[in-house]
């Protein structure tokens, strides 16, 4: 994870899944690292609260996950409306309401899956599920706070995606030399699309010797 050169020196906000070995990579300060703040992406969570309404029976009969998934979607609609009021929050009342819906429909999740003493395997999916909605209510919804941050980490995975059509069409690369100037290339024109440059331009500037980088 440190190998890239960039969790070390990262010092914002990296939202991903809720993957443990993403944890492992919070590099605090003075452990070599400036230190990041972790947040957790809620259309993950979205379709592990779907699968659980699904094939879960409990949950099914319960509708805690199937009643969380439609909040979410209410908290991304009101997210969009205060952005375009020019806002960088959400109010404060309805922020609230927010995490209040949040906390009654995870505590009614762990009502409904309570922990089971000596079950062979560990607890349902659905305990631990609930249990973390519970536990990381934070990491989930700090979007809610700061609109400065993602509510999914939607943008990297699309930004990932295409190392595996690479993969499908042509089934992998042939050297590594080939594997690095491809990483190198889509890499560099990624970063200028995110930050809003002409990447015809950014190509030019690259083959002049004078690559844009983020300051």
């Amino acid at each position: 994870m440190s190998a890239f050169g960039i969790l070390p020196a990262f010092t914002g906000v990296a939202v991903h899944d809720a993957y443990a070995a993403y944890d492992s990579t919070a590099l605090a300060p003075g452990d070599g690292g400036a230190g990041f703040r972790h947040a957790l992406c809620i259309q993950h969570v979205q379709r592990e609260l779907r699968g659980v309404a699904e094939y879960d029976p409990t949950a099914a009969a319960d509708g805690w996950a199937a009643a969380l998934d439609l909040h979410i979607g209410d908290l991304f609609r009101w997210r969009e409306a205060w952005i375009g009021q020019g806002d960088r929050r959400l109010p404060e009342f309805k922020h609230a309401k927010a995490l209040a819906r949040w906390d009654q429909l995870t505590a009614q999740g762990l009502a409904a899956h309570p922990h089971q003493v000596g079950r062979p395997g560990g607890q349902t999916h659905a305990r631990r599920l609930a249990v973390r909605l519970t536990e990381r209510r934070e990491d989930y919804l700090g979007w809610l706070g700061d609109f400065t941050i993602p509510a999914t980490n939607n943008q990297a995975e699309r930004s990932v995606r295409m190392i595996k059509s690479k993969t499908k069409v042509s089934g992998g690369f042939r050297t590594l030399t080939g594997l690095q100037a491809f990483l190198a290339i889509r890499g560099y024109l990624d970063t200028l699309r995110k930050n809003g440059h002409d990447l015809i331009t950014g190509l030019r500037d690259a083959l002049d010797g004078h690559a844009w980088a983020p300051g």
